[in-house]
């Protein structure tokens, strides 16, 4: 459908009044292929293009399921494409881990006070806007491990430790705040990869999704659980390896 209207892009020209169910695949897609393949992911459009269609879409503001500061979902979109370009041989390992790099350095600067936010307490915004940057630099280093775009070095180590901490804090915070339950699905699923090897947050990780399935109300939450209890009972800890085929969590 969208090839027939000249692509995204042609459809957001040509049916504008369209564009908030356009931004609602574009979300879905991304996110979908956070949770797929690195060879296989959902391609929309060229990586600048997408870029650009995010810049556009984005700022409508209709996602409350993932209330993900722009800058860090463009990060998203980005190691996406990394992950993309280096599994499919389009990428060198070093030009890989020197994009992959960028990225990171970039998720770790981001302010949280300089997010205006998608609601109206200043607290949730803080929570959810720290739990998706934590959530976007442990995606951003399991992935790109998983697929040696980036080294296992110390530095990471610790950078993953302390960003995986603060993750699970927060998770476990937001059972204090339904208002924001709808919003953390995604990162959940992080800290459910990351429990691969921080076996003692398994316990948290379940309890929080059982919580998610009675909340979102859609048995997404139960499937993306019983897919993380498969690999947590694996023998391989890297991100791929959770992920055997496609999967599309978030809706």
């Amino acid at each position: 459908m969208l090839a027939t209207r000249g692509g995204p892009g042609g459809w957001v020209k040509e049916v504008p009044q369209l564009k908030g169910m356009l931004l609602s695949f574009l979300i879905c897609a991304v996110m979908a292929n956070t949770t797929s393949p690195a060879h296989d992911p959902v391609r929309i459009a060229p990586h600048t293009e997408f870029m650009e269609l995010t810049d556009d879409l984005y700022p409508l503001g209709l996602h409350p399921m993932v209330p993900c500061p722009m800058p860090l979902f463009h990060d998203i979109i980005r190691i996406n494409n990394i992950r993309d370009e280096m599994a499919n041989g389009l990428l060198s390992k070093e030009i890989a881990t020197s994009k992959g790099d960028e990225v990171l350095s970039r998720i770790e600067t981001f302010d949280v006070t300089t997010w205006q936010g998608f609601y109206e307490n200043g607290d949730y915004n803080e929570i959810i806007g720290l739990m998706f940057q934590s959530a976007v630099v442990v995606y951003c280093i399991s992935s790109l491990q998983s697929i040696s775009a980036l080294p296992s070095s110390r530095r990471l180590a610790v950078v993953r430790q302390v960003h995986s901490d603060q993750l699970y804090l927060l998770l476990a915070q937001s059972n204090q705040h339904p208002a924001i339950q709808k919003s953390i699905l995604w990162p959940l699923i992080v800290a459910g990869v990351e429990a691969g090897v921080r076996v003692d947050k398994r316990a948290l990780v379940a309890e929080l999704f059982m919580g998610q399935s009675k909340d979102v109300g859609t048995p997404l939450p139960s499937h993306a659980k019983g897919v993380l209890r498969t690999f947590w009972d694996g023998d391989d800890a890297n991100w791929d390896a959770c992920f055997d085929k496609p999967y599309a969590f978030v809706t």
